[in-house]
């Protein structure tokens, strides 16, 4: 049976005559939802209107003069929203502070809105294509609409797990929580402490399903993993110091995400060959079967045989009833069974979906992966 995918997204619509782009649509619409919302938390708690626009105007200045800052020094425009989040929050506070107003009443209000906007923008990262999940047996597959739009080419015609559309629906909850937390009349500060907590520890979790590349990364972990954890930890500390209400959740977090970290970096240690599996690797090796597929026989006659950056050697070929036929082995060390059942999989879930198929052990720490034709 053939795996259940959405329904094909497009990175543009056309209304007007002309194109426009989802993802700009999501976000200008989340801006605008979240700053409707900000407003009616604002007056059904009695919050001082000045106070609100002082914060909410503090903010979109700072995350303006982040984007046009970013786009002098690197050359292009880029927008990572944790970046943005903290220059609003930061820059609200400030702006708070100088004017006199009170900065945990108001910002318990821009945390829940700040969840709604980054809620409606991921809708616009499932429509574009960035931001998005990996290789799996359910999910989106994008058209050569994203790839002209920046996606992987290697990705083209994938299913990419919708963890975009996850992350969304996460945060449509939480943006609830914190405003249920506002009208609760929880202690100043609460629903900010529980945004920030929340969606760090969200943000963590969900890295590691991420599948785009070209992000940095530090010691395994994403730059977001080790913004989420610095913000979580920081969190924490300011409620330990009374700066934030102390909520017991809010602590086990901050201590769960330690643990996990530990325990991540030390199943890495004891498994090395989870590199394989790093979604810069999987871009290399769908990038290699692209290839492989276009030009599987070299000049000589010989198969064309693809290595990745971490060793990993790939030729595809086919053998007869229409049989396809990958070889799998190591540059520099054997790949053990683990690791080539591990690459056989991901091989399916990028050229063969639903196909059935044999992992042989070869000779010569060589793995052959057999598929059988579809049908």
């Amino acid at each position: 049976m053939e795996p259940r995918t959405f329904a094909v997204v497009r990175p543009t619509f056309r209304l007007g005559g002309r194109r426009w782009p989802f993802y700009g649509f999501f976000v200008c619409t989340g801006i605008t939802a979240g700053a409707l919302f900000a407003v009616a938390l604002g007056l059904a708690t009695g919050l001082a209107m000045l106070a609100l626009v002082v914060g909410v105007a503090s903010g979109l200045v700072a995350a303006g003069a982040l984007a046009l800052t970013t786009e002098l020094f690197i050359r292009r425009e880029t927008y990572t929203f944790y970046h943005y989040q903290l220059a609003v929050l930061a820059a609200g506070a400030g702006g708070l502070a100088l004017g006199g107003h009170p900065l945990l009443p108001c910002l318990d209000v821009i945390g829940p809105a700040l969840a709604l906007v980054q809620a409606f923008g991921r809708l616009g990262c499932l429509m574009a294509g960035c931001c998005h999940g990996r290789p799996h047996r359910w999910g989106v597959r994008y058209g050569g609409e994203h790839v002209e739009h920046g996606l992987d080419s290697a990705f083209l015609g994938v299913r990419l797990f919708p963890i975009q559309a996850v992350e969304s629906l996460c945060l449509f909850a939480l943006a609830i929580a914190g405003a249920a937390s506002v009208l609760s009349g929880r202690p100043a500060g609460t629903a900010l402490a529980t945004y920030l907590v929340g969606y760090g520890a969200l943000r963590f979790a969900l890295e590691f399903a991420r599948g785009d590349a070209a992000r940095p990364y530090a010691l395994g972990f994403s730059e977001a993993q080790w913004t989420a954890g610095l913000v979580v930890m920081g969190t924490t500390i300011a409620e330990a110091a009374g700066l934030l209400p102390f909520v017991r959740w809010h602590l086990a977090t901050a201590i769960a995400l330690a643990v996990a970290t530990a325990m991540v970096t030390l199943h890495r240690r004891l498994r090395p060959t989870h590199r394989f599996f790093a979604a810069r690797h999987v871009s290399e090796v769908a990038a290699a079967l692209v290839e492989l597929a276009a030009r599987p026989v070299a000049a000589s006659g010989a198969p064309l045989v693809s290595c990745t950056s971490l060793g990993l050697r790939l030729s595809a070929g086919a053998l007869h009833h229409s049989r396809a036929h990958y070889a799998l082995s190591g540059r520099d060390e054997a790949l053990t069974e683990a690791a080539a059942k591990g690459v056989a999989a991901l091989i399916l879930r990028l050229r063969h979906p639903a196909a059935s198929s044999r992992l042989i052990r070869g000779d010569h720490g060589v793995f052959h992966l057999l598929v059988e034709p579809r049908g």
